[in-house]
């Protein structure tokens, strides 16, 4: 029976995911998204406490992450530069790519400690919801078609692409 209710939340979150996606229009680029009208507010019953606590949360996140984002954004074109380089320099391209991996880690960190206070603004009811909504984020977010390790892909079996030793899928 419990199980039955998590997956029926799961269904509803997964509509809630999608239609929360596609009414909240898109701000500014930079700009953290408008939390006003959040249709996620009321699939979670938020009282006005927590909007408003969940909307300081995620103000200062974005205020704390906007440096990193923005160095992260110029080491990506530093690394585009060194690649396009007449004569490419190993050590540099290398330091560049663990700067961004660190930036990366550091941004994965953060989301991880914003992630941690949302939920802990959350009954368990509602805490409950969250995780099924953000289940039915990742799953509308995974990536579609094979990939690595899918037919033709590194790793993968025999198919269109691959190098295979002859049959009809070569």
């Amino acid at each position: 029976m419990k199980r039955r209710n998590v997956t029926s939340i799961a269904v509803v979150a997964v509509l809630v995911a999608t239609f929360a996606w596609a009414q909240v229009p898109p701000g500014p680029p930079g700009a953290p998204p408008e939390q006003g009208n959040n249709p996620l507010f009321e699939f979670l019953g938020l009282t006005a406490e927590q909007i408003t606590a969940w909307q300081g949360l995620i103000q200062a996140h974005h205020e704390e992450t906007l440096p990193a984002g923005e160095e992260l954004r110029a080491l990506h074109e530093d690394l585009r530069l060194a690649l396009e380089a007449e004569v490419r320099d190993a050590n540099a391209i290398g330091s560049i790519m663990i700067a961004i991996d660190d930036h990366r880690d550091i941004m994965q960190a953060k989301r991880e400690e914003l992630e941690a206070a949302l939920s802990a603004l959350l009954n368990p009811e509602q805490l409950i919801r969250y995780e099924a909504f953000k289940a039915a984020q990742a799953f509308l977010n995974r990536p579609q078609g094979p990939g690595p390790g899918g037919p033709g892909g590194p790793g993968g079996g025999p198919g269109r692409g691959s190098h295979c030793p002859g049959g009809p899928n070569c």
